[in-house]
């Protein structure tokens, strides 16, 4: 999706999903567009192409924004869109983010205009999308870090699994469902969040709202524009455990490997599940981020 509102900036004459499936393959379209490789056009026209069904609704929410309207209003002052993904390689881009955080300066493309101001846009392919994914240990000291580790393997290690195999996956994060209430690790890793609980909660919100950068920066969550870092004050953050959310809507306890927390920024509510990516021996959890479903 970043490719699809890439394009549409470059090319007012594209209106809908059909003109844009029409021309496609037109390298005209991307004369102003600058991937991170040479190979990248071809991916993501593949992936374009295996979401055709989503991009009538998509792209008729991006043209109802009159957010995005504005952006387009200064079109022809636009040198180029930059499209970084999660692994930048434009030199340019990584020089503007140079002494930044990482975390806070997360677009998906950048648009250059020719007063050399750049704005960032984060693309969501849908409003369900998760909005980060932070490893857990990084928010703990070293030592915090390493303690953790250690009781998460020993505690696998007692229950058979010395080394994380795929074929085991279901059986791994099971150990891990809300009703082990026992688990160690678990326990220990909810001691260090409480104990870095205020840390931890502005980190994440100076990270929602992009604090500190000095330059505009946009999402389209596949429903509307927002501006992120709106200059408004962030305060009245709530971060703590949430119950309510281990259930399902019948009132039955999820069978997921996970711990949930809620966080409350200026009266906004964002979901957190702590849960793995990958291998769970090797690999901390991380914070995955959504908007509330009831916001």
């Amino acid at each position: 999706m970043e490719l699809v509102v890439s394009i549409l900036i470059m090319n007012l004459d594209i209106h809908n999903a059909t003109d844009l499936i029409e021309k496609i393959n037109d390298n005209k379209v991307y004369l102003n567009i600058k991937f991170n490789t040479i190979n990248c056009q071809t991916k993501y026209i593949d992936d374009i192409l295996k979401k055709v069904k989503i991009l009538p609704d998509y792209i008729n929410n991006i043209y109802k924004s009159t957010m995005f309207q504005s952006l387009l209003l200064n079109l022809n002052n636009i040198v180029c869109v930059y499209i970084s993904g999660k692994k930048n390689t434009h030199l340019e881009i990584n020089t503007l983010n140079i002494n930044l955080d990482k975390k806070s300066a997360k677009a998906d493309i950048y648009i250059k205009y020719q007063n050399n101001q750049i704005i960032e846009i984060s693309v969501k392919q849908s409003v369900n999308c998760t909005k980060t994914n932070f490893s857990v240990h990084k928010y703990f000291s070293k030592n915090t870090d390493k303690n953790l580790t250690n009781i998460k393997k020993d505690y696998l290690k007692n229950q058979g699994y010395s080394r994380f195999n795929k074929i085991d996956r279901s059986e791994i994060n099971s150990l891990f469902y809300p009703n082990n209430k026992c688990n160690p690790y678990w326990i220990q890793l909810k001691e260090a969040i409480n104990i870095n609980k205020n840390k931890i909660a502005n980190e994440l919100a100076n990270a929602l709202f992009c604090v500190n950068i000095p330059y505009d920066i946009y999402e389209f969550n596949g429903i509307n524009f927002s501006k992120l870092n709106n200059n408004n004050t962030i305060s009245n953050i709530i971060f703590e455990e949430h119950l309510p959310y281990y259930l399902t809507k019948n009132g039955t306890e999820r069978c997921a490997a996970k711990l949930f927390y809620r966080l409350i920024i200026n009266n906004q509510i964002f979901r957190i599940e702590i849960r793995w990516k990958g291998n769970v021996y090797n690999s901390s959890p991380q914070f995955q981020i959504h908007v509330d479903d009831a916001t």
